[in-house]
């Protein structure tokens, strides 16, 4: 189903939720395939523009080219506009809803007024998507109190920098009670019939579904690994990959971008993607919700899937990930891992 592209600029008049309150799951995913298309739009508009503004977030006295930074150094100002056109969006028609977003609000809300007002759109803005009643189980956990909502406004920014568009997607996963049960991912420079960009969401017990005409597919006959060019250098994984070698599997598939990637395994284009520690809760929280939609299996190297906790000291994936197709792949990529004789994860250092 399509979004409208027009934005009414109005103020939104939802009152105050209280934390037993249920979300209605279509309103909820409704706004935000919705959302994640206008900060598409307003992705594509930033890099139209030319000026992206990018910079080390982590320090300001690194002048070298952005280009050159490590991916969870980088940031632009289309990060910080996307996120504040999501964030300040889904706080206004679901008061009181938590969420966890990569930028920090307030210099998102600063970058954002530069371009004047934010556009305000409220429930009755929104086309509803059909087919979204949530299962009785879903719906009775939906609460304000249980539901987190976890964004990466612009996954894949070093890819946008470098002009690498096909990687970037707008990331916004629902977790309940700490695990994620739905996701929506726009790839607003994949136009596929569809110049205003490719969504694709998807619920635990409901499906997955999108504009593209068969939003997933069967894994490849053959198994076929991918992983970013970054984890050919971690140990465990390039011996973990030389095992699936000799169980059978094709050479690894390079690919960049954690939510790219998971799109990847969802659609058949490859079996299982394999990450070293480096990502974040909101680089896999919308993804791994449409696998495990279609019987996919996501859980960090050791086998444990992770908990999507708000509050937590350090919203890193810090054991790195296996992102399997079906539980079976899953199950020959964690024995391929553990077999490598790399040392367990260590605590990460820095996310990306």
């Amino acid at each position: 189903p399509g979004s409208s592209e027009v934005v009414k600029v109005m103020e939104n008049t939802c009152p105050p939720m209280t934390p037993t309150a249920r979300l209605n799951l279509g309103h909820l995913i409704s706004a935000c395939v919705h959302l994640a298309r206008v900060a598409g739009r307003v992705i594509r508009e930033t890099h139209k523009q030319g000026q992206l503004g990018a910079h080390n977030k982590k320090n300001d006295s690194d002048t070298q080219d952005a280009r050159q930074m490590q991916a969870s150094e980088v940031l632009t100002i289309a990060d910080l506009r996307s996120q504040h056109v999501i964030v300040s969006n889904i706080r206004a028609i679901f008061p009181g809803i938590r969420l966890v977003g990569e930028e920090d609000e307030e210099d998102s809300k600063n970058e954002a007024e530069k371009l004047g007002e934010t556009p305000k759109i409220s429930l009755e803005d929104i086309p509803l998507l059909e087919n979204l009643e949530a299962p009785p189980g879903l719906a009775e956990s939906l609460t304000l109190a249980d539901t987190c909502l976890w964004i990466d406004p612009l996954d894949g920014t070093i890819e946008f920098v470098r002009g690498n568009l096909q990687h970037v997607c707008v990331l916004i996963g629902i977790a309940i009670k700490d695990r994620p049960v739905a996701g929506v991912v726009l790839e607003p420079f994949v136009a596929h019939e569809n110049t205003h960009g490719l969504v694709t969401y998807g619920v635990v017990g409901i499906g997955v579904f999108g504009d593209r005409q068969r939003p997933f597919g069967a894994a490849p006959d053959v198994l076929t690994p991918a992983m970013q060019e970054k984890c050919s250098h971690f140990a465990r994984i390039r011996q973990g990959m030389e095992h699936l070698r000799q169980m059978g599997a094709a050479e690894p598939v390079i690919s960049q971008a954690a939510g790219q990637n998971l799109l990847r395994v969802l659609r058949g284009q490859s079996s299982v993607f394999v990450q070293r520690p480096g990502a974040s809760r909101w680089d896999t929280c919308a993804g791994e919700a449409l696998l495990m939609a279609v019987g996919g299996k996501v859980t960090n190297l050791e086998g444990t899937p992770y908990q999507y906790l708000q509050g937590a000291p350090d919203y890193g994936n810090a054991e790195g990930l296996i992102a399997a197709r079906t539980e079976d792949i899953h199950a020959k990529a964690l024995h391929a891992m553990s077999e490598s004789g790399g040392e367990p994860c260590e605590k990460r250092a820095k996310t990306g």
